[in-house]
């Protein structure tokens, strides 16, 4: 499901069940500030999950500054350990 205009939140849902989902920026959790949310669905189901926040062009460009930085430390990282980290996530996803 898509949401619409009119789906589109300028508060958060009071359902106990939905989960809010903030940004993640700088390897940290970061609530949204522009006020607008979008509604998750479970597929298999059509029920609400979640909202999640929409961000600012600000928001957006401070998530992208913060990404080329961290970009400039990661290109630096070995091949080796690089290729270790991707293979630690890979089994924490399968494991979850």
């Amino acid at each position: 499901m898509h949401a619409t205009s009119s789906e589109l939140s300028k508060s958060s849902s009071s359902s106990p069940n939905v989960k809010s989902i903030d940004h993640w920026i700088n390897g940290k959790r970061v609530p949204g500030i522009s006020g607008r949310f979008s509604p998750v669905f479970n597929p298999a189901t059509g029920q609400q999950t979640g909202e999640v926040a929409l961000a600012s062009t600000e928001e957006i460009d401070h998530a992208v500054t913060q990404a080329k930085s961290a970009f400039l430390e990661w290109r630096s990282v070995s091949l080796a350990k690089r290729s270790e980290l991707m293979f630690t996530i890979r089994e924490l996803i399968n494991k979850r």
